[in-house]
């Protein structure tokens, strides 16, 4: 900001999809952060407007983000969305947790339009929905929250003590002492 000081400026984020909630954080990052105002910023001059625009962006943040972005004055959004399109609808309000993609996955793959029938149309493992959550009915009998990394990659050595296994051996001989 400081190389443009002396003239009007604004800060324009856009982004799809993905690329919509990616724009949008990074514009509540350079808000929040005061990015948008010169290292020598005076009372005098306004900070820099900084807009995101979004296309078909999932809901992004909880509410407290919500509640964050709406108290940061130069901040605006133009969120735009086709009606029938079901990224802009997720996650669901009140959903129990919004970051198991999987959940997200199996409802895209599965969705028909507004006023279709649900009918999965990829070929995606139903387990996977409950990989880490418990979100498929009893009528699929899949334990809820079966993904489980075994000790979390530790394993017991050669000498008796744990250590964490999270590569292949780095000599031919198995042994990566040097």
């Amino acid at each position: 900001m400081d190389k443009y000081k002396d003239e009007d400026t604004s800060i324009t984020v856009v982004g799809h999809s993905l690329g919509a909630t990616l724009a949008t954080r990074n514009a509540v990052d350079i808000a929040a952060n005061s990015y948008n105002k010169p290292t020598l910023w005076s009372a005098a001059r306004s900070p820099t407007p900084v807009t995101a625009v979004v296309f078909g962006s999932p809901r992004t943040g909880d509410r407290d983000f919500r509640d964050i972005f709406h108290r940061l004055p130069d901040l605006r959004m133009l969120r735009v969305r086709n009606r029938p399109d079901h990224i802009p609808l997720y996650p669901p309000v009140g959903y129990a947790d919004s970051h198991d993609l999987e959940c997200h996955l199996h409802g895209i793959a599965g969705w028909q339009g507004e006023h279709g029938e649900f009918e999965l149309v990829v070929d995606r493992d139903i387990a996977l929905v409950n990989k880490f959550d418990d979100c498929l009915t009893d009528e699929h009998p899949v334990p809820v929250g079966w993904k489980v990394h075994h000790n979390k990659n530790m394993v017991k050595g050669p000498e008796g003590r744990w250590v964490l296994e999270d590569h292949e051996p780095d000599y031919d001989d198995g042994d990566d002492s040097l």
